[in-house]
């Protein structure tokens, strides 16, 4: 009470009595209602799609801008608006991915919205993968990037183009990991399949070697030739064809000696079947190339006695 004393006492009043049950409010100075300003909730839906405008590079008002000034987009935005949209059959060619996706289509604070990504206008799509680029994060992080926020037509082709044509992202990239390699299917007997293929010249010594490679038992047949003509592989193929059997198989490069016709009647005169190796992947017929490499090495070795390697 004295405390109540003291903060009345600047104050000139006077006490009635009054009936409890006449009594309103008796402590209604303090309790007075502050004004109450209504705010209007934003609906979850709607609140999504403001943040997903707000996140891009462009603001939502350049966004509603080049909409209304562009031609295809205005046309689009009316039909979202109204409702109506055309047959399609009857719409023309660049209404029709929107005719299509009308279902999904909607307007948001004045921009057009496929699903959750809003459609950029032309004017604005350089700004907007120019910001996708930003860190060089390679074509399949941009593609991830702009599914979650923008769409237009093409837009995954203008991200390759975008990707490829800076120099940077063309340096960091990693190569692609080669394609597996396939072994040949071991024989199960001598003779089955043989390799064949030329080396020479040899530090400028006109002479070539032809290589025989045996796939079961890596047995190998060194011929010296004076030219690597057809009749002069044929030739020596005959002599060992003559000493081993013939082969079930036989495995070369796409060497002119090898693709003529001549080549290919010898052989299937002889019943045997021809392989080539792929195009430039000689690997794929590797029996042979190893133990040219093998040979060539060999020969460029210095002889203990003379000192020279025997190819001089």
């Amino acid at each position: 009470m004295q405390r109540w004393a003291l903060l009345s006492a600047a104050h000139d009043y006077v006490f009635e009595y009054k009936k409890a049950a006449h009594h309103a409010n008796a402590d209604g100075l303090s309790r007075l209602p502050l004004p109450v300003t209504h705010t209007e909730k934003m609906d979850m839906v709607d609140m999504f799609y403001a943040n997903q405008v707000a996140t891009l590079p462009v603001s939502n008002a350049d966004i509603k801008r080049g909409t209304l000034t562009d031609s295809t987009l205005s046309s689009v935005l009316d039909m979202v608006l109204s409702g109506r949209f055309p047959k399609s059959k009857d719409v023309p060619t660049d209404l029709l991915p929107f005719v299509t996706r009308r279902h999904e289509l909607s307007m948001v604070q004045g921009c057009l919205m496929w699903g959750s990504r809003v459609i950029v206008p032309p004017k604005l799509r350089q700004w907007v993968l120019t910001d996708l680029h930003i860190g060089h994060p390679g074509v399949v992080r941009m593609k991830h990037l702009a599914r979650s926020y923008v769409w237009w037509l093409g837009i995954d082709g203008q991200i390759e183009s975008q990707s490829k044509s800076c120099q940077s992202c063309q340096r960091i990239q990693t190569a692609p990991c080669p394609a597996p390699l396939h072994p040949w299917i071991w024989p199960t007997h001598p003779w089955e399949r043989i390799h064949v293929d030329f080396a020479g010249p040899f530090e400028g010594h006109m002479y070539f070697i032809i290589i025989v490679v045996d796939a079961h038992s890596k047995w190998p047949e060194v011929f010296i030739m004076d030219s690597t003509t057809t009749s002069k592989t044929i030739q020596v193929l005959r002599g060992l064809f003559s000493h081993y059997g013939v082969p079930n198989i036989i495995v070369s490069d796409n060497g002119p000696q090898f693709c003529a016709e001549q080549f290919s009647f010898f052989l299937k005169s002889n019943g045997v079947q021809h392989i080539r190796s792929a195009p430039y992947h000689p690997s794929s017929n590797g029996q042979a190339e190893h133990f040219v490499q093998t040979l060539k090495h060999a020969q460029k070795a210095p002889h203990a006695t003379t000192k020279e390697s025997p190819v001089m």
